[in-house]
């Protein structure tokens, strides 16, 4: 079920600007800098630890049993909820769709064959 989106009031920039989070500023001077202050290293400048990769590596492997399962449950779950035609619909839908592919082959035979004449009749006229 569709959850309807409701036309609210556009707030103003004032109401936004007035609900949102201070900013703290660091200070000027690095000696007055405090841990909850300074500035954090990216984990891509540290050095990956081996050990801990290898460890991971295997945690990954015991997993792989449970995401397979979790695959099918999910598979599972939405093949719930397509919806399927009724043999009446896809019979009918057969119908359709070789009705469509005859009369798409015989537009074809048909110009095929026009062109063939054509072709011959201008090769008996170049007395080939």
């Amino acid at each position: 079920m569709a959850k309807k989106k409701s036309a609210g009031k556009k707030k103003s920039a004032a109401n936004n600007a007035a609900k949102a989070k201070p900013v703290e500023k660091l200070p000027a001077d690095k000696s007055e800098a405090t841990p909850e202050t300074a500035p954090v290293k990216a984990k891509s400048e540290s050095k990956p630890d081996t050990a801990k990769a290898k460890g991971a590596d295997a945690k990954k492997q015991a997993k792989k049993p449970g995401k397979v399962a979790k695959y099918f449950r999910d598979l599972r779950s939405e093949f719930k909820k397509v919806v399927w035609p009724s043999k009446k619909t896809v019979v009918n839908n057969t119908g359709v769709v070789l009705v469509v592919m005859i009369g798409s082959a015989l537009v074809m035979w048909g110009l095929d064959s026009g062109f063939a004449a054509l072709l011959k009749g201008l090769l008996s006229l170049a007395g080939a």
